[in-house]
């Protein structure tokens, strides 16, 4: 059995959707690289990224790959167990949408910009 540490919330087309377990999210923080310089590191670099969340929400009747793939403007509200809770406002479905037989799922991954502290 798998085991969560948090709840993933997508809130579009005025649904909300729960996420299956097994999420990954990057919250968009930078990434760093370091300035080499006189034989040792001097300093980094920050590069801004995209928030990114993956995520499998159940297949059921009710489930339209039509509609689901032009998904842009989505909520996610990330609710970790432990910390503070984050929201990406207006991330976009970007993957093409695959049906796996691993759960009963269909995978997602999500692009947005940086997640905010609520």
């Amino acid at each position: 059995m798998s085991q969560k540490t948090g709840v993933i919330l997508l809130k579009v087309d005025g649904f909300v959707l729960e996420a299956m377990p097994g999420v990954k999210a990057n919250m968009g923080n930078p990434e760093r690289s370091s300035v080499i310089a006189n034989n040792g590191v001097v300093g980094f670099f920050e590069t801004p990224k995209e928030s990114m969340v993956s995520c499998t929400i159940p297949h059921d009747a009710k489930t339209d790959f039509d509609k689901n793939t032009n998904w842009t403007n989505v909520t996610i509200v990330i609710n970790p167990d432990a910390g503070p809770s984050y929201q990406i406002d207006g991330a976009f479905l970007s993957n093409s949408l695959e049906l796996t037989d691993a759960g009963g799922g269909v995978a997602l991954e999500f692009k947005g910009p940086r997640a905010k502290k609520l």
